[in-house]
């Protein structure tokens, strides 16, 4: 017995034995929650980006710092939630396309990175864009990890869009860059959706009704 009860495909697999004991299991699909949280965020920095702009000259004017943790916030959240999504989409597909318990440990042993691990899986179950390595890298090893993993160190300021200087990091965790993330996340997720090879022609099935209602979702933030 399988059943999808929401958008988020939770999943209900059940199984009676033959003396009548009944047993359950349920997931959910992280994936697409992910997802959900990196399209809420990016129109989170996109809204107060346009709150900044707006009382941009009169905060100045008075002498005060922009607020750009308004900004930075959702911008980490964007990327954090966006490399997440594709990290759960590769944890989803990793069996379905062979990829062997030996062969992960070599990955492993080899220290290869996540992104490129992601990109090689991606490659056996979809017909992938090469495209994608280099922004799985910008993702993953520029933006995610630097964000998870922190050094803290310090470093010159940088001009922020805003025409302020800033902490690099301001600069680095703002709305562009959550747009960039999520338009690879909405990449990659619609071409698996809509491109499987054989091994994951179900899997594809399966996500590609809630994958279409991500995509109408951010549709709907960016307005008509």
């Amino acid at each position: 017995m399988r059943a999808a009860t929401t958008r988020y495909h939770q999943q209900l697999r059940g199984s009676v034995g033959v003396r009548g004991s009944l047993s359950a299991k349920v997931r959910t699909r992280l994936m697409l929650h992910w997802a959900q949280i990196a399209l809420t965020q990016e129109r989170e920095a996109h809204d107060t980006r346009a709150e900044l702009v707006r009382t941009r000259n009169e905060v100045l004017g008075e002498g005060k710092a922009l607020d750009l943790p308004s900004e930075l916030h959702p911008s980490m959240l964007a990327v954090a939630a966006a490399a997440s999504a594709l990290d759960a989409l590769y944890g989803e597909v990793r069996d379905d396309v062979g990829i062997s318990y030996a062969t992960q440990a070599g990955w492993r042993a080899k220290r290869m990175p996540r992104y490129t691990q992601i990109h090689e899986t991606l490659k056996r179950g979809f017909a992938v864009k090469n495209e994608w390595h280099r922004e799985l890298k910008w993702l993953f090893g520029g933006l995610r990890d630097a964000a998870l993993h922190p050094r803290t160190d310090f470093d010159s300021p940088e001009q922020h869009p805003l025409g302020v200087n800033a902490a690099p990091e301001y600069v680095t965790y703002r709305c562009e860059n959550a747009t960039r993330a999520v338009d690879l996340m909405v990449d990659v997720l619609v071409t698996c959706a809509e491109r499987p090879r054989p091994p994951l022609e179900a899997w594809s099935a399966d996500a590609r009704r809630p994958i279409e209602g991500l995509v109408e979702t951010r549709r709907a933030f960016s307005g008509p």
